[in-house]
């Protein structure tokens, strides 16, 4: 009868590190969703504001990048005991869309009569690409 509850107790307490473990996870994933709904509305506000010239874009786009930097370190406090992690999450960060960049196609579209295509387009286009890709890796290795 010992023998057993001694058993018992092991298995509910590997039960309980495996629930935490996936609690954890789970919170993982949805920031890191979070994040890739960040890094799409910038993308979907920088075009929306080269099409329209509307300048409500503008004030969507200073709170949308208010909201990377209280993402980050929440992420940074999530992934303290995961060094894989957290090389990704500096590599998410470093790729994500510069709010500068964005700034200065607003300001070049607002200059120019042209229609061509700004040049800070281009980089806040592919940065958003590199840190979207950098964003699924940290999916894929969170779900392994």
């Amino acid at each position: 009868m010992t023998a057993l509850s001694f058993y018992s107790i092991n298995r509910f307490t590997a039960l309980n590190s495996y629930s935490t473990a996936i609690d954890h996870s789970n919170q993982v994933i949805g920031q890191l969703y979070m994040l890739e709904g960040i890094v799409k509305d910038l993308d979907r506000i920088e075009r929306g504001y080269m099409l329209t010239k509307d300048t409500s874009y503008q004030r969507q786009l200073l709170s949308t990048v208010e909201k990377i930097t209280p993402a980050y370190r929440y992420f940074k406090l999530l992934l303290a005991d995961n060094d894989v992690q957290r090389k990704n999450l500096v590599l998410v960060r470093s790729a994500l869309p510069e709010a500068g960049h964005i700034g200065d196609n607003f300001a070049y579209m607002d200059t120019t009569r042209n229609a061509a295509i700004s040049p800070y387009y281009d980089l806040g286009h592919q940065s958003m690409q590199e840190s979207m890709k950098s964003i699924k890796d940290m999916q894929a290795e969170e779900n392994t």
